[in-house]
Order: C-alpha cells, then structure tokens, then sequence
C-alpha cells in the first residue's frame, strides 16, 4: 500500500497481483535495488525532447524533491505535480481527469496547462 495508499484500493489490489503474478519476488527486488542505485543526473542536460514529468505531491516512494531535480536537469521539461499520494495516477482516482488532460495537452504541444502556478 505504500505505492497507492490512496488507492483506489480495488486497482491497488488488482497491479499488485499482476506484478506477482508477471515476476518473481527476487526479480521486482533486483530490479527495485537496481534502481535505487542508479542514477542519469549526468544524462538529464543531454535530453533534448519535449518531456513530460508526472510525480504526487505526496508519493511516499520517491519525494517531490527528486523530480524537481529532474525537471531541472532537463531543459524541454514540463513538471505536473499531482495532489495525491500515489505512486502513479490511478483511474478512478480524483487526480485521473487532471493527469489525463495534462497528458493530453503535453501530447498536443499546448503548454497552457503547465503554466498554472499549483503545478510546481
């Protein structure tokens, strides 16, 4: 639960048992320690694409301050900033319909959407 606390809570259920089921649990542990360990902060200046970072205000996996950083080191970058504490933005969750139109936008090239000041 600490990826989608939010839930909804039948979704949650619903991508854990998908993951257990598509990997094994020393596999998702490999890759999330790879993870973990990685880092592209050195790669960021060289993304020269329009990129859209989607992160939650509150995501108890990685904190807020790690994709700033990320839209800081990407000179295209557009940061959405979701209010909740999911991991991702999940259907049926009150920050669905504002991921899906910002994505949308971003998609369109309308940048509109991305200057409101409770973005970032």
């Amino acid at each position: 639960m600490l990826y989608f606390p939010e839930g909804p809570l039948d979704l949650a259920k619903d991508i854990v048992e998908i993951l257990q089921k598509s990997c094994p649990a020393e596999n998702m542990l490999r890759m999330r320690k790879s993870h973990s360990d990685a880092s592209v902060a050195d790669l960021l200046p060289m993304v020269q694409c329009p990129t859209l970072i989607v992160h939650a205000r509150n995501d108890s996996i990685h904190p807020l301050s790690q994709a700033r950083k990320l839209a800081a080191g990407i000179a295209s970058s557009e940061l959405l900033v979701l209010d909740s504490a999911n991991h991702g933005p999940m259907p049926k969750s009150p920050d669905w319909n504002a991921f899906l139109e910002a994505t949308l936008s971003f998609l369109n090239g309308n940048m509109d959407h991305f200057r409101k000041p409770n973005t970032q």
